[in-house]
């Protein structure tokens, strides 16, 4: 009887940031990990794992750290399916952008013709199917109620002016790791069973030097090879969003008259949506077809 799969693990530890949950679903926070970041480390030697008491060697890095099962085909396997996981993100952050922007044309254009009031508990009948844009015209017709309504303007969306505070929070949590990221040496370290395979380092200018453990193979090469891909690619993929919760925020604004700052958490909460959907949009098994 063959054994069950072996889930890999995906983490990353990233200076002067306490953790969050990263929006495309791939990397997490290790539990108990503190955003210190001082970790020490020997390519030479190829030995001292991130996370190692520091010493005189010791600088701050960000440490994307892949845990892969000791079955080849599951390491690839693991490590394909995030590769895919990207590229749907990849896909779905241009058109997160275009959806935003029909919507913001689209809500101007109904409230101009009295379509519907700046502020209305119910959408216009057959618009605003997707979820994304459902919750997104909720905060922006409670965030545009009369102030005196405004508290029974969120329940009324089923929002609470907490929500707004968590969104916000999220929100700066995503410039804060961006921010972070970049500032800070890369360490990627690729291990199985509890054994480092292979330990890169990414300098500020780009260049990688990479110490590997005695007795690597070459599908051990090729498993930190693509870990390396999903650590940087995922990084470029958060400035990525970063830039477009920015531009769609101010597109946004334009419905915020009297308080254009929640444009930014409002595009943010909108864009994660989108990437949520997506997600379990092409996760889904198609259903069988009937006859």
């Amino acid at each position: 009887m063959a054994s069950p799969p072996v889930a890999a693990l995906f983490q990353v530890t990233i200076p002067g940031h306490a953790g969050s949950v990263d929006e495309f679903g791939l990397w997490r926070t290790p539990p108990g990990a503190t955003p210190s970041g001082a970790v020490a480390y020997d390519l030479s030697a190829g030995r001292e794992r991130p996370g190692a008491p520091a010493g005189p060697a010791a600088t701050e890095a960000s440490v994307w750290h892949v845990e892969l099962p000791t079955d080849r085909q599951q390491a690839r396997a693991a490590l394909l399916q995030e590769r895919e996981r990207l590229a749907r993100a990849e896909r779905a952050l241009p058109d997160a952008s275009r959806r935003l922007r029909a919507f913001v044309r689209d809500d101007m254009r109904r409230t101009a013709s009295g379509e519907v009031a700046a502020f209305a508990v119910r959408p216009p009948v057959g618009a605003l199917r997707a979820p994304p844009e459902r919750e997104l015209w909720a905060r922006v017709r409670a965030a545009t109620a009369p102030a005196d309504d405004r508290a029974d303007s969120f329940a009324a969306f089923g929002l609470s002016p907490g929500d707004w505070d968590d969104v916000a929070r999220q929100a700066a949590d995503l410039f804060d790791r961006v921010h972070q990221s970049l500032q800070h040496l890369t360490l990627v370290e690729s291990a199985a069973d509890g054994h480092r395979r292979g330990l890169t380092s990414v300098g500020w200018s780009g260049h990688l030097q990479t110490a590997w453990s005695s007795g690597v193979g070459p599908d051990a090469v090729e498993q930190h090879l693509i870990s390396l891909e999903l650590a940087l690619r995922t990084r470029a993929l958060w400035l990525r969003l970063a830039a477009r919760v920015a531009g769609g925020s101010i597109e946004l604004g334009l419905l915020f008259p009297t308080n254009p700052l929640l444009a930014v958490p409002a595009a943010w909460k909108f864009f994660s949506d989108v990437l949520v959907l997506a997600r379990e949009l092409e996760e889904t098994p198609p259903r069988p077809a009937t006859t």
